[in-house]
């Protein structure tokens, strides 16, 4: 029916092949044919009924489906014209379409078998139906692309295990699930047979092949008598040597730096992981479960057909029986696993499949249960061959996200039995190829399942069997479902009793492992955190969040900044020219007024890691102002009551101008849709590169300079200027952060209007916070308090420590805090895998190095142990939060004081180390009463005497106090003598006099420099009672009562 009511007839009803607007041809189904009608046209609501989704924008048109773009129409006279052409010499038929659908299937169920392989087993009598030459396979080119490989030796074996070769993959960057990253192959040179063992260290690959040697052998009265491998350690040392010395095995070593001579084994690790590649790939699942994906390839490798043994398969050139392959299912499938629940509950539960596991009638399946990921096995699985659950597409995630990100977590009830019996791995062996026909257990697979194969090549789930998927316990599994409870790629060579099937044993009651409880407090801490982690990772994800409107005003703000200071100019790219991509990184950023909602935030970096030094880069070092100045800038602003106004630049690195030439992808989301091709040629830095801030810093020292300012001697990011005598303003750099300082508030305005004429800057007003710390002020008591109860708040949100009970002290006297010179063991090395000891310790000492001297030495010492962090340290860094969360709200108080002295605190212990037996050396020092710089630290050397050890503390003090000293002279225009006090009688004759000529001559020169500075009058020790000298908590835990007196003294209270 037209617009004028007329209507025309319909001739006719077929399909139309199109070639669309990616080359693809795609059949349109069910078309009219109307003869007299002047446009084709394509209805909106028949796409709506097949499950197509429509998106409109930016004068784009997308018909989409499980996350495929099918078809693409650009705006044109108010209406979409379909970026397309007709296929007219292309037939179509119901026969080939399903023939080429069978071909796909089996494609995907024998792990992306190529053409020939497909073709071998039509012609062997596998297939009813004559495959079709395979279409371009994206997920084979992302899987099995590489380069041309070697000539192959002509070299053939006459039996079984009379040449094997084996080679070590790893380590790989990501575990598996279970902590293992490496896997051990041995392939048979006859058969081409191979087995896999998943390691967790290379120290296993002997024990496997041993245990390997003596199963092969019983199982094909063979003997092993030649082995090739490369010169790897984990293949060449005595033990291996001499146990193929003992059993009359022949080794074959390749030339160093020669992989291509063990090229079978080499080839086979190539196979296998193109395997894997793409069924992770297809199936969406993380890349924790590699394990698994090389698993199950070695499995379908030794079942597919090979050249090199006239396209035989491996496990019928073993065993002398042709292998059924009907039970095989395609990794990563949804799999429907029969359950017995409730009688009102679902009958199935949804998991994806994983493999074939050894000895036992199933399947082996992971539970799609968000949370509580686990691994089961099961003989009575529907399969649902076109859908896979995990799969992420391109305007989709997936619902299961937990698995296709790879953020797989293990099962909280692993038994303890996993970390003491065998590690190997799976030794990929059938044991029913012995005991049983392979083709009795797979037709007794086959007639305990469905196969659910959808019409719809998309994976639509018509047909197919689903549930809901509850909340599960292990009592919820049925009698043909196992549970395992380990980790899921724990493939040691099982024992069927293990798995005897729940209907042949007696009902039992599950008790929960331990173990359970043991890793709740960390499974819960994890995911608390990530779900407070509400920024999206990349545009893709920002654009499909709620918050997608708020996100996209944020991205266009930077490219603003970045059009307005003319950041790259957008050129064709050169032709050899290396092109450095970039990305968004979104942040939600809090307010500092808590009623107001965080504001978002968008950046656009590129991806520096990528630069070439001396290439792409020279020098990247770019100064930032030092805390102490911070707090002695703050310091003298209460006790004088000066102006204290923030600013901040935005966009600051867009400011720095580039020397290099480089090269820059487009942003995502913002390609020019005139020029896709071109590239931006930076002229300003960007955000990412490593010159950037260097960059940066340059362009604002010039700037300073330009306006009369002066860099201080003593710290490059304090800038100082005299109007007058009496007026100064001070600035204080810190990236981006800028503080103004200075008695005037008209000069600090001008200053503030020089500044933006020459950056985009915001103006914030009275300094409030910066760099996490903040600055609560009483002007009318000239009062100032520091702290970061926000960012310690966080800390202990992260390491679930916020409502743990409070300790008196950082550190309690009961902790034994040193190296363990013995190897950790495997339950220690799990658990300690898991824990962030270094993110805890860097958390502490930013809050150490900028509010809280309390902490000095409690980071001190816990840092040491970075490097090898054992459950004693963590149970000491636990305890230092403990003792956090109970004085989080605690800052550092400055306060007017008539007297404005500076002086310092020094104090040391004597071999306190018990590993290296140096000493601790602490120092405080204080301005008009104020706390303004502190440390904790092990001295360089070993002191042979606690004058000695007084005497070297006294020294680094000294440094100190004279850098303090240039400073506020610089600053204040005064001089001050500064007074370092020292409890140490004998260490301050020792600085006044050469005293003890002998005992002292062995000490370094350097450590002699006190005497000079004392002397000249520049600095003066004296004495401190050692009960009243404060600096005593940065050497040693002391009791509670001193600890309180030293705390109060350097004015850390409570924030009012």
């Amino acid at each position: 029916m037209l617009g004028d009511n007329t209507a025309l007839d319909i001739k006719g009803v077929g399909n139309v092949p199109l070639r669309m607007f990616d080359g693809v041809v795609r059949v349109i189904q069910n078309v009219r044919w109307v003869p007299f009608l002047r446009r084709n046209l394509l209805s909106e609501s028949v796409f709506d009924d097949l499950g197509c989704t429509i998106n409109t924008q930016d004068g784009y048109k997308v018909v989409s489906r499980n996350g495929n773009d099918l078809i693409k129409a650009n705006k044109s006279g108010g209406l979409y014209l379909v970026n397309c052409s007709p296929e007219l010499n292309l037939a179509v038929s119901v026969n080939n379409s399903t023939t080429q659908k069978q071909t796909e299937i089996w494609h995907n169920r024998l792990g992306h078998i190529g053409n020939v392989g497909l073709n071998k087993l039509f012609k062997t009598g596998f297939f009813d139906f004559k495959p079709v030459n395979l279409g371009f396979c994206e997920n084979c080119t992302f899987g099995k692309k590489t380069r041309h490989s070697f000539e192959q030796s002509s070299y053939v074996a006459s039996a079984p295990l009379e040449l094997v070769h084996s080679d070590l993959w790893g380590p790989s960057k990501v575990s598996t699930t279970g902590g293992r990253k490496y896997f051990l192959s041995l392939v048979d040179h006859f058969s081409r047979k191979v087995w896999i063992f998943l390691l967790k260290t290379k120290d296993e690959t002997f024990e496997n092949f041993k245990n390997w040697k003596t199963l092969v052998e019983s199982q094909s009265n063979f003997k092993l008598k030649a082995l090739k491998t490369d010169n790897g350690l984990e293949f060449c040392n005595n033990e291996f040597n001499g146990f193929c010395k003992n059993e009359g095995i022949k080794r074959l070593l390749t030339v160093p730096g020669t992989p291509q001579q063990n090229g079978t084994a080499e080839r086979m690790n190539r196979t296998l992981l193109e395997k894997a590649r793409c069924m992770l790939i297809s199936s969406g699942l993380g890349n924790s479960l590699w394990g698994e994906a090389v698993v199950t390839a070695s499995y379908l490798v030794n079942r597919s057909p090979s050249s090199v043994i006239s396209f035989k398969t491996p496990q019928e050139m073993w065993s002398g029986i042709k292998p059924n392959i009907s039970h095989l299912r395609p990794f990563g499938c949804a799999a429907y696993a029969h359950v017995s629940q409730g009688k009102l509950q679902p009958r199935a539960l949804k998991c994806v499949m994983l493999g074939y596991p050894e000895g036992i009638k199933g399947y082996k399946l992971l539970v799609l249960q968000p949370g509580a990921y686990k691994c089961i096995v099961s003989r009575d699985v529907t399969f649902n061959e076109c859908d896979f659950p995990c799969k992420r597409t391109d305007t989709t995630s997936s619902k299961y996200a937990g698995v296709s990100d790879g953020n797989f977590f293990e099962s909280l009830d692993d038994d303890d039995s996993l970390y003491k019996e065998d590690h190997s791995g799976i030794l990929h062996n059938d044991a029913n190829d012995y005991s049983e026909s392979d083709t009795d257990q797979q037709d007794d697979l086959n007639g305990g399942e469905q196969v659910v194969v959808s019409s719809d090549s998309q994976g639509s789930n018509s047909g197919s069997h689903t549930t809901s998927v509850h909340e599960l316990t292990d009592t919820a599994v049925n009698d043909n479902v196992h549970v395992d409870n380990n980790d899921t790629d724990n493939h040691s060579t099982p024992n069927l009793a293990d798995y005897q099937l729940v209907r042949d044993r007696e009902p039992r009651t599950i008790i929960p492992n331990k173990r359970y409880f043991s890793n709740l407090a960390e499974f819960v801490m994890i995911a608390a955190e990530v779900v407070k982690q509400l920024a999206p990772d990349n545009f893709e994800q920002a654009m499909m969040c709620p918050k997608s409107n708020e996100w996209m005003k944020a991205m266009q703000e930077e490219l603003q900044s970045m059009y307005f200071n003319r950041t790259w100019t957008l050129v064709p790219k050169p032709k050899n020219a290396k092109v450095i991509d970039c990305r968004w990184i979104f942040r939600l950023k809090d307010s500092l007024d808590p009623t107001e909602p965080p504001k978002f935030k968008a950046r656009l970096v590129a991806k520096g890691f990528r630069q070439k030094e001396g290439i792409d880069y020279q020098d990247i070092f770019a100064p930032v102002i030092k805390f102490k100045t911070l707090r002695l800038m703050l310091a003298i602003t209460t006790v004088f009551d000066w102006e204290l106004e923030q600013m901040d630049v935005k966009t600051a690195f867009l400011h720095g101008d580039l020397k290099e030439t480089i090269f820059m992808s487009q942003p995502p989301g913002f390609i020019n849709k005139e020029f896709p091709e071109h590239v931006c040629l930076l002229k300003k830095s960007i955000y990412g590169l490593k010159q950037s801030p260097r960059q940066w810093n340059l362009k604002f020292d010039s700037c300073m300079s330009e306006l009369g300012f002066l860099r201080s001697k003593y710290d490059t990011c304090l800038y100082y200027k005299h109007v007058g005598t009496e007026n100064v303003v001070y600035i204080l750099l810190y990236v981006d952060d800028i503080l103004l300082i200075g008695p005037c508030k008209m000069l600090i305005v001008s200053v503030k209007d020089d500044l933006k004429l020459h950056f985009d800057m915001k103006d914030i007003g009275s300094a409030k916070r910066i760099l996490g710390i903040d600055i609560t002020r009483d002007r009318s008591n000239r009062s100032m308090f520091l702290s970061q109860g926000d960012y310690l708040n966080k800390i202990l949100d992260r390491f679930n420590m916020n409502n743990s009970k409070s300790t008196p002290l950082p550190l309690g006297g009961h902790l034994e805090l040193s190296r363990d010179p013995c190897p950790m063991t495997l339950e220690e090395s799990e658990k300690m895998a898991k824990i962030p000891y270094d993110v805890a310790s860097g958390s502490l000492m930013y809050a150490m190095l900028c509010t809280r001297p309390d902490l000095a030495f409690a980071v001190s010492i816990l840092s040491r142990f970075m490097s090898d962090p054992r459950i004693k340290h963590w149970t000491a860094m636990k305890y230092t939060l403990r003792y956090l969360s109970g004085t989080k709200n605690l800052g550092l108080k400055y306060f007017n004081a008539d007297l404005c002295d500076l002086k310092g605190f020094v104090d040391s212990d004597y071999a306190g180390c018990k590993d290296s037996r140096k000493s601790t050396t602490s120092w405080f020092f204080t301005w008009a009463g104020n706390c303004i710089s502190w440390k904790s630290q092990l001295q360089s050397v070993v002191a042979l005497s606690t004058t000695e050890a007084e005497y070297i503390a006294a020294t680094e003090a000294i440094k100190e106090a004279k850098w303090l000293k240039g400073i506020l002279g610089e600053v204040l225009g005064t001089s001050i003598v500064p007074t370092v006090f020292s409890d140490s009688q004998s260490a301050i004759y020792l600085c006044k006099d050469p005293m003890y000529h002998e005992k002292t001559k062995h000490i370094d020169v350097r450590f002699h420099y006190i005497r000079d500075e004392i002397s000249k009058g520049n600095i003066k020790i004296d004495k401190i009672t050692g009960d009243v000298n404060p600096a005593d908590f940065g050497t040693k835990i002391v009791p509670v009562a001193k600890f309180l007196f030293c705390r109060q003294f350097f004015k850390v209270f409570e924030v009012p």
